[in-house]
């Protein structure tokens, strides 16, 4: 009686080190060209021609600068800040809505007060910035 064979020998194709190299090469400028360029396609810049220049409140005060800078270079008329309540600190100061904060912002950066106005959120569900346009559009 024969015992079946539990081994068998193929022979087969491998890559080889060249090759690897070269895939690897190809898939790590794949890589660099994906992560250099995903910033423009995931946010395009496509400015539109109004007076208005719309910001949410809860940008970090570095942005709120640069928000100024940019409503004194494009000369706009007027400045919308828009924002929900705050979750902790509300009880300590005057401010209640992110909105709020973000015009005092403005306020200390030196922008007049009759160019800001505030259209701040009644709440902040999941979507900050839906919520923030629809109080946008309410003020408006």
């Amino acid at each position: 009686m024969q015992l079946p064979k539990l081994i068998k020998k193929k022979e087969c194709y491998r890559l080889s080190w060249l090759s690897k190299l070269i895939i690897l090469f190809i898939f790590f400028s794949l890589f660099l060209h994906i992560r250099n360029n995903l910033y423009n396609y995931l946010s395009p810049i496509k400015p539109v021609n109004s007076r208005t220049l719309v910001v949410e409140g809860w940008l970090e005060d570095y942005a709120l600068e640069e928000a100024y800078k940019l409503f004194i270079e494009k000369d706009y008329a007027r400045i919308i800040t828009t924002g929900g309540p705050l979750n902790q600190g509300y009880l300590v100061t005057k401010y209640k809505t992110t909105a709020d904060i973000a015009k005092a912002t403005f306020l200390e950066l030196g922008m007049d007060s009759t160019k800001i106005f505030v259209a701040p959120s009644e709440l902040f569900l999941q979507e900050r910035t839906y919520q923030s346009a629809v109080s946008l559009r309410n003020y408006i």
